[in-house]
């Protein structure tokens, strides 16, 4: 899927077949892509509890959470100002993008589960 990415402007899913997805690669990274956040904090997270709404979170280990957010419905900025209500000091931040292998494995099982 590398390659597809890299060389494709428009790109087609199949499925048995069967088209189940077909537009351009930074489309379909919108419509079913996510990011990942990753934050580590100077202080020991183990017992905070966070209430992070509409988004998806597990603790690394006593200093880091990883957040999984859907751009387009929150925004690196408001999870930011979330994080920034519990006054813990950031040491790092990173940020990952699905990529389109990602995104084909989770249409694939959709479509199989359905």
């Amino acid at each position: 899927m590398e390659e597809a990415e890299a060389l494709c402007d428009q790109l087609a899913i199949i499925n048995h077949g069967k088209i189940i997805s077909q537009d351009s690669t930074k489309n379909l990274k919108q419509l079913f892509g996510y990011r990942d956040l990753q934050i580590s904090f100077a202080e020991d997270i183990k017992d905070i509890k966070f209430t992070l709404p509409k988004l998806e979170y597990s603790k690394i280990d006593n200093h880091q959470i990883k957040i999984r957010y859907k751009t387009g419905i929150i925004e690196i900025a408001e999870i930011l100002k979330l994080i920034a209500q519990l006054k813990l000091t950031i040491t790092d931040l990173t940020t990952c993008e699905s990529d389109l292998e990602e995104i084909f494995k989770m249409l694939i099982k959709k479509q199989n589960a359905a």
